[in-house]
């Protein structure tokens, strides 16, 4: 459907308003803010994007790498995506943080965090599983909807605390035996207090995988 759309009305580059893509090729190439290597809980810096000890207690994630800054032209390209349902918005997106993706070692397998249903089927597609797919193709890793959701629960607005208790046991391993001895490495397009990156990797470990990290599009601070 988005490409029908793109035909009878071509996209136009958010960044310079060429007519053709959601983002350009020039601007592609010149896009994505390097974000310093730092700990996605409290902000400290840190080395490869690891998270601190004291924020390990409660993030559970190894590292969190995030592939640039959640403002501007990158905030509304995502927008584009989620809200705009536009669909050509995933390989720019997949392009900036393909970025940060070559640079991560030791990663057996990409897994999407799933989305809630609920919101699959108001856009028609589920965004993670997409990036996913488009970052597999870029990078020659295999991607495994390891995870699946027990309910539609929104946090919006919500601090930590609140999310991390929504959130406690709302992500499943569908299969330990796909999980059990592997690094993980999970793909979200955004995260702000790091709840659900810490529900999943609670589930995958539970299940038996050797490490997990995340890789993310932005962080919301």
């Amino acid at each position: 459907m988005d490409m029908l759309i793109g035909l009878l009305a071509p996209h136009l580059c958010i960044a310079c308003g060429v007519e053709g893509d959601v983002l350009c090729s020039e601007c592609l190439a010149s896009a994505g803010d390097t974000i310093p290597s730092r700990c996605a809980g409290c902000q400290k810096i840190s080395d490869n994007y690891e998270t601190c000890l004291a924020c390990r207690k409660w993030l559970l994630a190894r590292s969190v790498y995030v592939a640039t800054s959640y403002d501007s032209l990158y905030e509304r390209l995502l927008r584009e995506l989620k809200f705009d349902c536009r669909k050509q918005a995933i390989k720019p997106i997949a392009t900036i943080m393909y970025q940060q993706l070559k640079n991560i070692e030791g990663c057996d397998v990409l897994c999407p965090l799933p989305t809630a249903s609920a919101r699959v089927r108001l856009r028609g597609f589920d965004h993670t599983q997409l990036l996913c797919r488009e970052l597999s193709r870029k990078s020659g890793l295999s991607t495994q909807k390891l995870l699946k959701r027990s309910s539609n629960v929104r946090q919006v607005g919500a601090n930590r605390q609140v999310r991390l208790t929504q959130l406690e046991n709302e992500f499943k391993v569908k299969n330990a035996a796909d999980v059990r001895g592997k690094s993980v490495l999970l793909v979200d397009d955004v995260t702000t207090t790091g709840a659900s990156i810490a529900a999943s990797v609670k589930a995958l470990k539970l299940a038996g995988a050797k490490s997990v990290s995340a890789l993310v599009y932005a962080q919301k601070i």
